[in-house]
């Protein structure tokens, strides 16, 4: 069975998305996702002739006879130019650019509430040169950081492609400011307001990372299973 196998699009008419839409495979009653299922179109076209291919195969090898669609009961011949399949590394690369969309679209959000916050915060005078001067290079760089992200939502939009450079530069940036703010903490010696900087930093920066640590476990084990 594995010989009507063939790997990559190139042979193959790709499922109009919206023929699939809201369709489950029924055979194991799982929904169908074109971005990141293997799947198989069976040549009767019916209202349900798109399957996992997994499923089909072992459908298939479940007794004698079983070339038919289970939904029309239509029987066909087992083409090659008739089976969808991503191969491995297109389809692992797909899941991996959902899920990177994933982590962007939370960063960018968090992490813009969490700059805003800064500057509410930091509108307290110090009254001691040295501290307001650290006080407005902070300001500057929450402002620089809101810049970035907008810089990022505009260049994702023309290239999803590199999302996961920008992130590296947003949380780059972000954790130069976070060391500028511990260091404002501990010169103000633990002042109210610089401790409030600290803790909303402490809270969303870390809260980020465990939201993508928790994303990419999720996209790892999706991959190991397949």
């Amino acid at each position: 069975m594995d010989n009507y196998i063939i790997s990559g699009l190139q042979n193959f008419q790709k499922p109009d998305k919206n023929f699939i839409k809201d369709k489950e495979c029924l055979i194991c009653l799982e929904s169908i996702d074109i971005e990141v299922c293997k799947i198989v179109k069976l040549h009767c076209n019916c209202n349900n002739s798109v399957y996992h291919i997994n499923c089909i195969i072992e459908f298939l090898k479940s007794g004698s006879n079983k070339n038919f669609c289970p939904h029309c009961k239509k029987y066909y011949e087992i083409l090659p130019t008739q089976v969808l399949q991503y191969d491995e590394e297109q389809l692992n690369n797909n899941i991996r650019e959902i899920h990177l969309s994933y982590i962007y679209i939370f960063h960018i959000i968090t992490n813009s509430f969490l700059n805003i916050i800064n500057i509410a915060i930091s509108k307290e005078d110090y009254h001691q040169k040295n501290i307001d001067n650290i006080s407005k290079i902070l300001l500057v760089l929450y402002f620089l950081k809101l810049f970035i992200n907008c810089f990022i939502i505009l260049q994702v939009k023309n290239d999803k492609t590199k999302i996961e450079k920008y992130l590296y530069y947003s949380y780059l940036f972000q954790t130069l400011i976070f060391i500028f703010i511990i260091y404002f903490f501990y010169i103000t010696l633990y002042h109210i307001y610089s401790l409030g900087l600290l803790f909303n930093n402490i809270l969303f920066y870390f809260g980020d990372f465990i939201i993508r640590l928790n994303i990419q476990c999720k996209m790892q084990n999706r991959v190991n299973v397949m």
